[in-house]
């Protein structure tokens, strides 16, 4: 399976991304919960420099040495959504984007655009298995410890069953 980002792209997958970031910022340090808007921004303009290694003077929940989560679970919710998104597309590819982008929709329970609320579209638990392990890749790419990786991507595909 691919995580292409090409599946959605643009406003759908950001939407989609800054949700799923949200909610597992609220399960994990709901106190940075109102740097987010500013913090993704930041994050969607230049993402290496924002998640850029170099020593930082704060340590935010978890005992991460980090000044802030936000960057990193939007790269992990960034991963996540792209493999949720080619799970979709791999199922219903002859039914091109906007089928997909309804699935996902659906999965994080927002409207459709014609405004009517949408039902969840549940997950297996092989595929949370396998959200969860994109997550702790990414995080571990991004050079979490296991213990940090763990705990964060047991927020994002939390955040995939919480409602809004």
């Amino acid at each position: 399976m691919t995580t292409d980002p090409a599946v959605l792209g643009g406003a759908d997958e950001r939407a989609l991304v800054e949700d799923l970031a949200r909610r597992a910022l609220a399960a994990t340090a709901p106190d940075e919960l109102p740097l987010f808007e500013d913090t993704a921004e930041q994050y969607f303009a230049d993402p290496a420099s924002v998640l850029d290694p170099k020593p930082r003077d704060e340590s935010v929940g978890f005992g991460l040495e980090l000044a802030l989560l936000t960057p990193f679970l939007i790269e992990m919710a960034t991963a996540a959504v792209r493999a949720l998104g080619a799970m979709f597309g791999d199922a219903v590819k002859a039914e091109g984007t906007p089928v997909v982008r309804g699935l996902l929709r659906k999965l994080f329970r927002l409207p459709d655009p014609a405004g009517s609320p949408a039902p969840p579209a549940p997950l297996n638990q092989a595929q949370f298995k396998r959200i969860h392990d994109v997550a702790v890749d990414r995080a571990a790419a991004l050079g979490l410890s296991t213990q940090q990786a763990g705990l964060l991507a047991d927020a994002i595909t939390g955040g995939l069953v919480v409602a809004p």
